[in-house]
């Protein structure tokens, strides 16, 4: 009879061991997105740059689209906080009001994280110029983002650009160089 209780304990043992480690694994997974998560973070997004370009709402905006410790960063700043990120919006002072166009994101890819979602995007920063004047590239990058799903919503925790750089500029080839 011992024997028996012995084998049963320790065959509980061993099985809550395991239960208890498959409970842990699942507890710390990624959580899968949904499709309404997906279209939720891709307007989330595509409101970044109207937000920014034209200050809307006096630069809330673009602040409401950041969780409240939320941060963007770029060019060695770092922008925490929805007060700072309207004054951000304000400072930006949009060359043709609200419309005007500065910023566009593509290519958006969203995967899920174990803080809710990341995404990376293509950005590309265009002077739009009127009068018959050229329009021409200011610039371009990276969004690198983290997005958290809060009781208002997803929204950006951290938004990282990081410019594109041509690291290994083209070689003439020994034809050229003649």
């Amino acid at each position: 009879m011992k024997r028996l209780a012995g084998i049963c304990l320790g065959a509980c043992i061993v099985v809550g061991a395991f239960a208890w480690q498959d409970a842990r694994a699942q507890s710390s997974a990624t959580r899968a997105l949904t499709a309404e998560d997906y279209l939720d973070i891709q307007q989330l997004v595509a409101s970044y740059a109207y937000a920014l370009d034209s200050a809307a709402d006096d630069g809330n905006m673009l602040a409401g689209l950041f969780a409240a410790n939320g941060v963007l960063a770029f060019e060695g700043r770092s922008i925490d906080g929805r007060q700072a990120l309207a004054a951000f919006a304000r400072s930006r002072s949009p060359k043709a009001g609200p419309t005007y166009a500065n910023t566009f994101n593509t290519n958006l890819i969203i995967t899920p994280s174990s803080a809710g979602a990341a995404g990376k995007a293509y950005v590309a920063r265009m002077d739009i110029s009127e009068g018959g004047t050229p329009s021409t590239l200011d610039g371009g990058g990276h969004f690198y983002d983290v997005y958290v799903k809060s009781a208002e919503g997803w929204r950006i925790q951290k938004r990282e650009y990081v410019p594109s750089t041509k690291a290994n500029p083209p070689q003439a080839s020994p034809a050229q160089a003649r």
